[in-house]
């Protein structure tokens, strides 16, 4: 090409070279040369491939850490965002046996521990409401002053029990004891004497009867017997006689001493053959003694 032209960039792209030529003058337009300039493109653009390529690198690299935090970060805030989820579903379930792990002082340990503190009053309240549940029960079925079962369970053991006694062809027998004597004792010496005779009948009754017998106090100074798995009418007289027996023994109250005697009236299944109600209403006596 000329070298007194100056070749246009696109040309000098097409090649990656670029020449022009200037010419040198005098004031008064005196030419006195000319200088000439060439540039090779190439290394420019390779120069230029280089920081693109390393600039996508950079890119990339930025992007994918940028990723690998975003990801840390969801995890780590999911994770515990998981485990308050999980302790709450826990907490609703009724299990209140396992705390949240505190893994920091942050506002997601904060409320960790919120939740903790939440977690162990329900499980106090519901501790609570449990036991005043079980003991609605047990006064439901109990007598108060002397723990024995009152008339409600002695019915649901009955029925149970002449079930088991058809099956097995034995004998059961209902007894139900009278304190004699007890309204004198209880005057001369105070209710709280009486109440405490009341809870010594009752422990040698449980006494003398075996495991699955069943001793209830129906009210007043009035106890009942479900005696059960009797094979001969002896065998339940003979237990009648030992509890008479037990009962008629000396009380023991600091230096005063008490006796009171009992009466009995037994009814006896299959003989006396009725249903349960029935038979917690018998009183026919077959055996009557008085100490």
């Amino acid at each position: 090409p000329d070298p007194q032209e100056d070749r246009s960039v696109l040309t000098a792209l097409a090649d990656l070279t670029y020449d022009t030529g200037i010419e040198l003058k005098l004031p008064g337009n005196t030419r006195v040369g000319s200088v000439r300039f060439g540039l090779s493109l190439a290394e420019l653009a390779s120069l230029r491939g280089n920081v693109l390529k390393q600039s996508l690198l950079i890119a990339g690299a930025a992007i994918l850490l940028s990723l690998v935090l975003l990801i840390s970060i969801s995890y780590l805030l999911t994770r515990h965002i998981a485990g308050l989820v999980a302790a709450t579903r826990r907490v609703t379930q009724g299990d209140f046996s396992t705390p949240i792990a505190r893994r920091g002082a942050d506002e997601i340990g904060v409320l960790a521990d919120s939740l903790n503190l939440m977690a162990a009053a329900l499980a106090r309240d519901a501790e609570e409401r449990n036991r005043h549940q079980h003991e609605l029960e047990f006064l439901a079925h109990h007598d108060p002053l002397t723990q024995l079962p009152n008339r409600i369970l002695l019915a649901d053991r009955l029925s149970l029990a002449i079930a088991r006694t058809q099956r097995a062809q034995r004998l059961l027998a209902i007894a139900y004891l009278d304190l004699d004597n007890f309204k004198p004792v209880n005057d001369s010496l105070g209710h709280e004497t009486g109440d405490l005779l009341l809870t010594m009948v009752a422990q040698r009754l449980k006494d003398e009867t075996r495991a699955g017998d069943t001793v209830c106090r129906l009210g007043g100074d009035e106890f009942a017997l479900l005696l059960i798995d009797l094979t001969t009418i002896d065998e339940c007289m003979q237990t009648i006689r030992r509890l008479l027996d037990a009962i008629a023994a000396p009380y023991h109250f600091d230096r005063r001493t008490a006796k009171i005697s009992a009466s009995v009236g037994l009814t006896i299944f299959p003989f006396d053959d009725a249903d349960a109600d029935t038979l917690m209403h018998a009183r026919r006596s077959r055996d009557s003694r008085r100490r």
